[in-house]
Parts: structure tokens; C-alpha cells; sequence
């Protein structure tokens, strides 16, 4: 179910362009077409893609796994999407190293700029 006061964010985000003039952007604006259509996380198969990226079992994220292994590797991605069950914003973070955690100073950083 999508969110209407997130979708508004993320698209005020992308209008500002308050990027660095050095900073390479890419963007994949829809991975879920279907599920966009429906309005709803998951696919016209009724199958929830932000849970299949360990599996690989539908064919959308297949092939957003296959383009992402053909790109160079990125220093920060972002993931932004609506989570119907939070309010607020939050830092999912992967760590696959184990290196120090920045996901709490990020947030602290923002906390006055961002609406619960």
C-alpha cells in the first residue's frame, strides 16, 4: 500500500537537486511496475520482491540483480520506498563488514529537517 506523503517526498527530494556537482547519480525508479499498478508491495504474482533478493525466485528481481552486476560498484545507495507499517524515517543499514555503524548519526544529522 503506498503511502501518498512519502511518494511526495521522495519526489521533492529528486526536484531540489541538492547533490554534490561531483556526485554521480543512477536511478531505478520502479522496480515493482506491477505492484506499482496494484498499488500494493507485491507482484501481479501476489509475491513481496523487497523479500526475494536472497532467493531470486521472480523474475523482476532477477533481472535487477543481473543489471546491477553489470554496473561498476557504488560507493552509497539509497533505497527510497514507503514502509506502510513505520512513521518517521529510518536507516536500514547493510553491513556486510562489520564496519562501525553510521546509520544513528545520519539520522541525528537530520532529525530537525525531517517530519516524523
Amino acid at each position: 500500500m503506498t503511502n501518498p506523503r512519502a511518494r511526495s517526498l521522495r519526489l521533492r527530494l529528486l526536484q531540489e537537486t541538492k547533490w554534490p556537482a561531483n556526485a554521480e547519480l543512477w536511478f531505478c525508479p520502479c522496480l515493482n511496475p506491477m505492484g506499482f499498478v496494484l498499488n500494493r508491495r507485491e507482484n501481479d504474482l501476489g509475491i513481496d520482491l523487497n523479500r526475494q533478493y536472497r532467493h531470486l525466485e521472480t523474475a523482476e528481481t532477477r533481472a535487477h540483480i543481473a543489471w546491477l552486476e553489470r554496473q561498476p560498484q557504488f560507493d552509497l545507495c539509497f533505497c527510497l520506498h514507503e514502509d506502510w507499517e513505520s512513521h518517521g524515517f529510518y536507516v536500514y543499514e547493510l553491513n556486510p563488514e562489520n564496519r562501525p555503524s553510521r546509520a544513528e548519526a545520519m539520522v541525528a544529522t537530520h532529525r530537525g529537517s525531517l517530519p516524523n
